[in-house]
């Protein structure tokens, strides 16, 4: 499951208070391992690379934020990548508590977001472009080569939510007509994204596709 029509490239942040990462007991060393091993580019909603491996300040453990950590993402395709103007309305259910939001596409279609679904904090529908994403190349130095540059006129939306919920039901509907109706239990995936004893970071992605 990761996958910016406003930022083409990678951007990385690094962050001296800690961050969704959580430290280890024994957060000193990821030991003598190559970079190629534990580099990980973590996509965001708006598809910056967020966050890049420890290994590319050296092989000690170190305070990066993560920012995909303890958060579920619904990627939503459709046929061709094209999504027609209208209004699109998404109402939502994590784990009992319902909320709605709804999203406005421009003809052609253009980078947009709403920010309030009424469920928790922070969660948020985007409607973004589809990112031809260009390989990370690390090796005992640095990592590099991490790009995402948006493909034309191909856009999908991205529903995050903060947290892990065990359930969420999903219905789409463009200009009042229903074009996608799920109900969904995201699985978890736990990582350690700097390393090993460099701490752990959960999160759980999800692919959806309109009309199936």
């Amino acid at each position: 499951m990761s996958t910016a029509p406003t930022g083409d490239a990678a951007e990385s942040v690094a962050a001296s208070g800690g961050g969704g990462a959580v430290p280890a007991d024994d957060a000193a060393s990821s030991g003598g391992e190559g970079c190629g091993a534990n580099a990980l580019a973590a996509l965001s909603a708006d598809g910056a690379a967020l966050a890049l491996s420890a290994c590319t300040l050296g092989h000690d453990c170190a305070e990066v934020v993560h920012l995909e950590c303890s958060r579920t993402t619904f990627t939503v395709q459709s046929p061709n990548d094209a999504w027609p103007p209208g209004s699109y309305t998404l109402a939502i259910n994590v784990d009992g508590a319902a909320g709605q939001c709804t999203l406005e596409v421009a003809n052609p279609p253009q980078r947009a977001t709403s920010l309030d679904c009424a469920v928790g904090s922070k969660n948020t529908l985007t409607l973004e472009a589809v990112l031809a994403q260009q390989p990370l190349a690390c090796d005992q130095a640095a990592c590099r080569g991490s790009s995402a540059t948006p493909i034309p006129g191909h856009f999908q939306l991205s529903l995050v939510l903060q947290g892990l919920p065990k359930q969420v039901a999903l219905n789409l509907a463009r200009d009042g007509t229903e074009i996608l109706n799920k109900v969904v239990s995201p699985t978890p995936k736990t990582t350690e994204p700097d390393g090993p004893g460099c701490g752990q970071c959960t999160s759980a992605q999800t692919t959806l596709i309109v009309g199936s």
